[in-house]
């Protein structure tokens, strides 16, 4: 079996009648591998009495000690499953090496029945070594996030937990985590905990409980700059805690990119749902198009489309800028000199 859906995968695991012998995961939320990982056990532990549970890192465990669990016999009837997190790197070491590759290439495709083998990647790739494990495992290669998938992605992550969510909560995750996928499970834990009693959460608890992201004070900033209130753009830039520069121009250079194309394809007579789906952004809830719409018209409207090419060339400035500064006193002062001369910027 293979596919890119978490829930899919998660379920046909559950209704499987016998476990697959080989697991492979490329997840970057490790939740989700541990996850897999109870469900993987507990199907085990139904067909056997005892499980040997052994888990392996793969930056920190060298070939040898990985082989010998692999091709370990057990002298009493056990099962024993093995996870590797972080495997590529464990792999790539072996795939270095065309001695110790060769023997692990015979061994995995002969290793002992009573073991099962959970593997755990990050990478997006797998050494072409080991392509014949792809073949008969088990693989979850789960695709990052886009911002038009966050509001089924809500739905679905609620829904297995048993919860129910008001549609007022859920523009409102997407809106704040649109552009911080990989912070949102981390914050639905924490509605889950703090809605346990209800099981139901309301926009107010995604208020009161997702107060920590980086991206609602960008978006205010965004909103000044693309009104083009660079003054008050910067008061919120000088008291908010910079961690990450690069966020925040990514989100800045995107809305900018993203303007002027909207404005291109607009010309080219393409409807708005076309045009928001060219670039990327979320169709599927009408809150969330039309803060994007109304943030791109302002940009627009304020910024001249003949200063296109000078204000990218002062993104690709800034980047190489952030990426030699990286202290965070550092990367706000180059942020907010940054920001004070969009203020020269024609308008159209």
């Amino acid at each position: 079996m293979k596919t890119e859906d978490f829930f899919e995968f998660t379920e046909a695991l559950k209704a499987a009648k016998t476990a697959p012998h080989v697991i492979i995961v490329r997840v970057t939320d490790p939740e989700k591998a541990e996850k897999i990982h109870s469900i993987y056990f507990e199907k085990l532990s139904k067909a056997d009495q005892e499980i040997d549970d052994i888990r392996l890192q793969g930056g920190e465990s060298e070939p040898g000690t990985f082989h010998a669990e692999l091709s370990t016999i057990p002298m009493f009837d056990t099962t024993r499953l093995l996870w590797v997190r972080h495997a590529d790197t464990l792999l790539e070491k072996i795939a270095k090496n065309p001695t110790i590759k060769g023997y692990f290439q015979r061994d995995l495709e002969n290793f002992p029945e009573s073991t099962y083998l959970f593997l755990h990647l990050d990478n997006k790739k797998t050494p072409k070594a080991f392509d014949f494990l792809m073949k008969s495992a088990w693989v979850l290669e789960e695709k990052p996030l886009r911002e038009r998938d966050l509001p089924g992605f809500i739905k679905a992550t609620v829904r297995q937990m048993d919860f129910q969510i008001e549609e007022q909560a859920v523009q409102e995750l997407s809106r704040k985590y649109s552009m911080n996928t990989d912070r949102l499970s981390d914050a639905l834990n924490r509605l889950f905990t703090y809605t346990i009693h209800e099981k139901k959460i309301f926009v107010k608890d995604v208020r009161d409980i997702c107060f920590d992201v980086e991206g609602d004070a960008i978006f205010t900033i965004l909103d000044f700059i693309a009104e083009k209130k660079i003054n008050r753009a910067i008061e919120v830039l000088i008291n908010h805690k910079v961690s990450d520069g690069a966020l925040f121009l990514t989100m800045l250079s995107r809305l900018f990119i993203n303007s002027f194309r909207s404005r291109y394809l607009k010309e080219c007579e393409k409807g708005l749902i076309e045009v928001h789906e060219r670039l990327g952004l979320n169709t599927k809830h009408q809150y969330v198009m039309r803060m994007n719409e109304e943030r791109m018209k302002k940009v627009q409207l304020n910024y001249s489309g003949v200063s296109t090419p000078r204000i990218l060339g002062k993104f690709v400035e800034l980047d190489k800028q952030l990426k030699e500064n990286t202290l965070p006193g550092m990367q706000k002062n180059l942020l907010i000199m940054f920001v004070a001369s969009l203020e020269h910027v024609r308008s159209r």
